[in-house]
Formats: C-alpha cells, sequence, structure tokens
C-alpha cells in the first residue's frame, strides 16, 4: 500500500513542476497543493487505521516540495494537524438522505 501511495504523491508532485513550467502555478502554490494532498493521504491512512505510514508520507512530501522549491520549509506535522484536529482531518459522516432532504429544503426556503 505504501508503495502505491508513494508512487501517487511522486506521479502528482511531477505533474505540478510540468505546470510550473507552463507557467500554470507558481512553485510556492505547487508546494502547498503537493502538502494539501499528502494530507488527504495522511486523513485516509488515519481513517484505515494504517497511520504508521503517515511520517513517511511525510518525508517524501517534504523532499518533493523542497525539489519543487528550493525555498520551501515544512510548517506543521501531518501527525501534529491530525493530533490539533486540522480542518483536513475532520471526520466525514454522512447525513441520512431525510437530513440531507431537510437541509436542501431549508436552505432553497432561506
Amino acid at each position: 500500500m505504501i508503495d502505491q501511495l508513494l508512487a501517487s504523491l511522486r506521479h502528482y508532485a511531477d505533474v505540478r513542476q510540468d505546470e510550473i513550467k507552463k507557467g500554470i502555478h507558481s512553485k510556492q502554490f505547487a508546494t502547498s497543493l503537493v502538502q494539501s494532498y499528502a494530507e488527504s493521504m495522511a486523513n485516509a491512512l488515519t481513517i484505515v487505521g494504517k497511520d504508521t505510514y503517515i511520517n513517511t508520507i511525510q518525508h517524501e512530501a517534504d523532499r518533493l516540495c523542497k525539489q519543487i522549491d528550493s525555498d520551501f520549509e515544512a510548517k506543521v506535522s501531518l501527525h501534529k494537524a491530525i493530533d490539533n484536529e486540522h480542518p483536513a482531518f475532520t471526520h466525514f459522516e454522512p447525513k441520512s438522505n431525510a437530513q440531507a432532504k431537510q437541509n436542501n429544503r431549508q436552505r432553497l426556503a432561506g
């Protein structure tokens, strides 16, 4: 599993580097996208009980971001973000269909 996740993270970073070369993104924005992608992976790993892989994802994301932008400095550890209930790591709890329909009715009426 970790090999597939790392390959996916590397591919994602490679695409961001190509977009920088094309002038689509700045280096800073590209690194924020890579970090966000890594945070999403960490969140998923936590949900499935594989949070032992988070440090590996963190180190690879930091390495890739440093490769994209030599001025990059990691600001938040993925574990710390999870421990502090960073918005990226809040657990999704689906609403029932009845609740969703009621919320939609209220939103449309308001």
